[in-house]
């Protein structure tokens, strides 16, 4: 297997907290290999053997799920490929690693038609991915919709950081627009126009259902309750950077503006 890492994103008290007992699960079922974190206080890692903390502050408008790129950037830095896994779960045993990871040259996991997906799950945003694709000259019909959960990225002549150029590129549009929903479709749409190949594989769902448990603090019943306090801070950040982004999508008025 090429040399590779894990990397993922630890923003705020409760996922640093997270993110801790994942480098600790990856040390205990996978020892030697390095967990690369993004986030607001790497001090809360420094005593932790395998992991690389790099500090990093939002760059997305609403929420982070598109600042994942960053990791996924500062890893393939350092190897050959990564292994992106959300922060809110728990190992439970050795993960299994397909054979394809030996060589693995795109992005490699739950691979969708993204028209599909976001038919089944977004129906009202599709005119905004319609229009970043045809901005881009993205065939949307064949587009791939890429999972979140966990999925690994491999190098390709390049085409990798193209792929996360036109992510950022991509999410900035969408976010102007108000969309600040998953970045799954956002990577689908990136890969085709950097033209990085998508390999599909249960090997993700497998992960999720038999290897990890997922305490999903994004939804469901272990979603974070944020005091008055934290959603003050929340609405006063997000116009911040909303505007921030604003301003500065005005350098390219076309792309962003002008529909």
């Amino acid at each position: 297997m090429n040399s590779y890492c894990f990397c993922g994103l630890a923003l705020g008290k409760k996922y640093r907290s997270c993110a801790v007992n994942v480098a600790r699960d990856l040390e205990k079922y996978h020892p030697g290999i390095q967990y690369l974190i993004l986030t607001d206080e790497p001090r809360d890692f420094q005593d932790l053997s395998n992991v690389i903390a790099i500090k990093h502050i939002q760059d997305s408008i609403m929420f982070p799920y598109n600042d994942r790129r960053f990791a996924i950037e500062k890893a393939l830095e350092r190897y050959d490929m990564t292994i992106q896994i959300d922060t809110d779960i728990r190992l439970i045993k050795s993960l299994v690693f397909p054979e394809q990871f030996n060589n693995l040259d795109g992005v490699f996991g739950t691979i969708k038609n993204l028209k599909a997906h976001l038919t089944r799950y977004q129906p009202e945003n599709i005119p905004y991915y319609e229009k970043v694709a045809q901005k881009l000259d993205i065939d949307f019909e064949n587009a791939p919709y890429v999972g979140e959960f966990i999925f690994a990225v491999g190098k390709n002549l390049k085409k990798e950081e193209e792929f996360i150029y036109y992510w950022g590129i991509i999410a900035k549009y969408l976010e102007i627009h108000r969309l600040h929903g998953a970045d799954g479709p956002v990577m689908g749409l990136a890969a085709a126009k950097a033209g990085l190949p998508t390999y599909p594989s249960e090997w993700s769902d497998m992960i999720e259902r038999e290897f990890v448990e997922h305490l999903k603090f994004s939804s469901g019943k272990n979603k974070i309750q944020k005091s008055d306090w934290e959603k003050l801070k929340f609405r006063v950040a997000y116009h911040y950077r909303l505007n921030k982004q604003r301003i500065l999508a005005l350098k390219d008025f076309n792309f962003y503006y002008n529909d």
